[in-house]
Protein backbone atom coordinates (compact mmCIF):
# COMPACT_ATOMS: atom_id res chain seq x y z
CA UNK A 1 0.00 0.00 0.00
CA UNK A 2 3.15 2.49 0.59
CA UNK A 3 3.83 1.72 -2.87
CA UNK A 4 0.95 2.98 -4.30
CA UNK A 5 0.67 5.95 -2.21
CA UNK A 6 4.64 6.88 -3.32
CA UNK A 7 3.95 6.81 -6.96
CA UNK A 8 0.50 8.64 -6.41
CA UNK A 9 2.59 11.07 -4.72
CA UNK A 10 5.19 11.15 -7.50
CA UNK A 11 2.49 11.32 -10.35
CA UNK A 12 0.48 13.71 -9.03
CA UNK A 13 3.70 16.07 -8.54
CA UNK A 14 4.62 15.43 -11.96
CA UNK A 15 1.70 16.55 -13.61
CA UNK A 16 1.83 20.21 -11.23
CA UNK A 17 5.37 20.27 -12.94
CA UNK A 18 4.41 19.29 -16.53
CA UNK A 19 3.60 22.83 -17.03
CA UNK A 20 7.14 24.43 -16.48
CA UNK A 21 9.38 21.33 -17.87
CA UNK A 22 10.03 20.62 -21.22
CA UNK A 23 8.54 17.01 -20.48
CA UNK A 24 5.34 15.64 -21.99
CA UNK A 25 3.32 13.74 -19.95
CA UNK A 26 0.55 10.97 -20.47
CA UNK A 27 -2.08 9.39 -18.68
CA UNK A 28 -4.10 6.13 -19.17
CA UNK A 29 -6.01 2.71 -18.81
CA UNK A 30 -4.45 -0.02 -19.94
CA UNK A 31 -6.86 -3.34 -21.59
CA UNK A 32 -6.05 -6.53 -22.91
CA UNK A 33 -6.64 -7.13 -26.47
CA UNK A 34 -9.76 -8.78 -27.68
CA UNK A 35 -7.98 -10.85 -29.52
CA UNK A 36 -5.15 -12.19 -27.39
CA UNK A 37 -2.94 -14.56 -27.80
CA UNK A 38 -1.62 -15.63 -24.84
CA UNK A 39 -3.74 -17.08 -21.92
CA UNK A 40 -2.59 -14.46 -19.46
CA UNK A 41 -5.07 -10.95 -19.79
CA UNK A 42 -4.74 -7.51 -17.65
CA UNK A 43 -7.67 -7.00 -15.55
CA UNK A 44 -9.77 -3.78 -15.84
CA UNK A 45 -8.30 -1.10 -13.08
CA UNK A 46 -4.88 -1.07 -14.92
CA UNK A 47 -3.57 2.17 -15.25
CA UNK A 48 -0.12 3.69 -17.02
CA UNK A 49 1.75 6.93 -16.58
CA UNK A 50 4.83 8.22 -19.04
CA UNK A 51 6.81 10.89 -18.77
CA UNK A 52 9.39 11.49 -22.28
CA UNK A 53 11.96 14.27 -22.69
CA UNK A 54 12.77 15.08 -27.20
CA UNK A 55 16.27 14.17 -27.38
CA UNK A 56 16.05 14.93 -31.18
CA UNK A 57 12.98 15.71 -33.42
CA UNK A 58 12.06 11.81 -34.16
CA UNK A 59 13.49 10.92 -30.50
CA UNK A 60 12.11 10.91 -27.36
CA UNK A 61 13.61 9.41 -24.04
CA UNK A 62 10.36 7.75 -22.06
CA UNK A 63 9.79 6.62 -18.46
CA UNK A 64 6.83 4.42 -17.49
CA UNK A 65 5.15 3.43 -14.55
CA UNK A 66 1.62 2.51 -13.40
CA UNK A 67 -0.51 0.03 -11.51
CA UNK A 68 -1.34 -3.14 -13.94
CA UNK A 69 -3.66 -5.96 -12.62
CA UNK A 70 -2.70 -9.22 -14.52
CA UNK A 71 -4.70 -12.33 -14.67
CA UNK A 72 -3.45 -15.92 -15.49
CA UNK A 73 -3.62 -18.57 -13.14
CA UNK A 74 -4.70 -16.55 -10.38
CA UNK A 75 -4.15 -12.04 -10.01
CA UNK A 76 -1.44 -10.73 -9.36
CA UNK A 77 -0.75 -6.41 -8.79
CA UNK A 78 2.93 -4.94 -10.39
CA UNK A 79 4.12 -2.07 -10.34
CA UNK A 80 6.06 -1.59 -13.66
CA UNK A 81 8.81 0.76 -13.46
CA UNK A 82 10.53 1.03 -16.87
CA UNK A 83 12.88 3.31 -19.10
CA UNK A 84 13.33 3.35 -23.19
CA UNK A 85 13.16 5.08 -26.12
CA UNK A 86 10.18 6.51 -28.76
CA UNK A 87 10.70 6.96 -32.02
CA UNK A 88 8.01 9.19 -34.14
CA UNK A 89 7.91 7.69 -37.83
CA UNK A 90 5.57 10.64 -38.48
CA UNK A 91 3.91 13.48 -36.42
CA UNK A 92 1.11 10.50 -35.43
CA UNK A 93 2.77 7.47 -35.55
CA UNK A 94 5.53 5.99 -33.11
CA UNK A 95 7.18 2.37 -31.55
CA UNK A 96 9.20 2.18 -28.83
CA UNK A 97 10.03 -0.08 -25.72
CA UNK A 98 10.42 0.10 -22.64
CA UNK A 99 12.84 -2.49 -19.84
CA UNK A 100 13.14 -1.97 -16.12
CA UNK A 101 11.66 -3.86 -13.17
CA UNK A 102 8.26 -4.87 -12.41
CA UNK A 103 7.28 -4.56 -8.33
CA UNK A 104 4.80 -6.96 -6.94
CA UNK A 105 2.39 -5.07 -4.83
CA UNK A 106 1.85 -8.06 -2.08
CA UNK A 107 5.12 -10.02 -1.00
CA UNK A 108 2.45 -13.40 -2.05
CA UNK A 109 2.58 -12.02 -5.37
CA UNK A 110 6.46 -12.83 -5.60
CA UNK A 111 9.26 -10.68 -6.02
CA UNK A 112 11.19 -7.75 -7.71
CA UNK A 113 11.59 -9.03 -11.46
CA UNK A 114 12.62 -8.33 -15.28
CA UNK A 115 9.85 -6.43 -17.21
CA UNK A 116 9.86 -5.60 -20.97
CA UNK A 117 7.65 -3.61 -23.13
CA UNK A 118 7.65 -2.89 -26.72
CA UNK A 119 4.64 -0.49 -28.36
CA UNK A 120 3.31 1.00 -31.45
CA UNK A 121 1.01 3.72 -31.20
CA UNK A 122 -0.97 6.53 -33.21
CA UNK A 123 -1.53 10.07 -31.52
CA UNK A 124 -4.28 12.47 -32.45
CA UNK A 125 -4.12 15.73 -30.75
CA UNK A 126 -3.79 14.87 -27.05
CA UNK A 127 -5.58 11.10 -27.65
CA UNK A 128 -3.04 8.24 -28.02
CA UNK A 129 -3.26 4.03 -28.88
CA UNK A 130 -0.65 2.31 -28.43
CA UNK A 131 -0.67 -1.68 -28.99
CA UNK A 132 1.82 -3.29 -26.32
CA UNK A 133 3.65 -6.30 -25.79
CA UNK A 134 3.91 -6.97 -22.23
CA UNK A 135 6.30 -9.05 -20.29
CA UNK A 136 7.31 -9.72 -16.84
CA UNK A 137 9.70 -11.87 -14.53
CA UNK A 138 12.36 -14.49 -16.43
CA UNK A 139 11.72 -17.59 -13.80
CA UNK A 140 7.65 -18.04 -14.37
CA UNK A 141 7.11 -14.94 -16.93
CA UNK A 142 3.70 -13.28 -17.21
CA UNK A 143 3.81 -11.78 -21.25
CA UNK A 144 0.00 -10.50 -22.63
CA UNK A 145 -0.75 -8.09 -25.70
CA UNK A 146 -2.24 -5.16 -24.15
CA UNK A 147 -3.90 -1.33 -25.63
CA UNK A 148 -3.52 1.40 -24.04
CA UNK A 149 -5.66 4.67 -24.34
CA UNK A 150 -4.00 7.84 -23.22
CA UNK A 151 -4.26 11.58 -22.77
CA UNK A 152 -1.30 13.98 -23.03
CA UNK A 153 -1.60 16.69 -20.18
Amino acid sequence: MKKIIIITALALTSIAYAQKSKFSYKMGIVTSLPANVTTTTISAGSTMLEASKKISKKMSVTGNTGYIRITSDAVTCQIPVLAGLKYSVTDQWYFGAGAGITIPTKKSYGDTQFGYSPYLGYQKGHISVDARYYLSGTKAPLSTMALVFSYTL
